[in-house]
């Protein structure tokens, strides 16, 4: 339980330090064309960045704790 909660405390930081400009664009930028092209998706132009990346997070986020919740309550 304790490392939902601090997975999920860890990430809403990193998406937060991204959003606002704490986090450099460019430590992150290689990660996201890389998940991008793995789906053979367009990479997101320079403006749209840090709000793909605080999708992705958010995504993660929600994958993350529904799985951990079906883990829990319906297995």
């Amino acid at each position: 339980m304790w490392t939902i909660v601090i997975l999920n405390a860890l990430l809403l930081l990193a998406g937060l330090g991204v959003w606002r400009g704490k986090i450099s664009v460019k430590f992150i930028l290689p990660l996201l064309q890389g998940i991008h092209g793995t789906m053979g998706i367009t990479t997101p132009s320079p403006e749209q960045i840090r709000s793909a990346v605080a999708v992705w997070i958010v995504l993660l986020l929600a994958i993350c704790d529904v799985l951990y919740a079906m883990y829990l309550y319906v297995f």
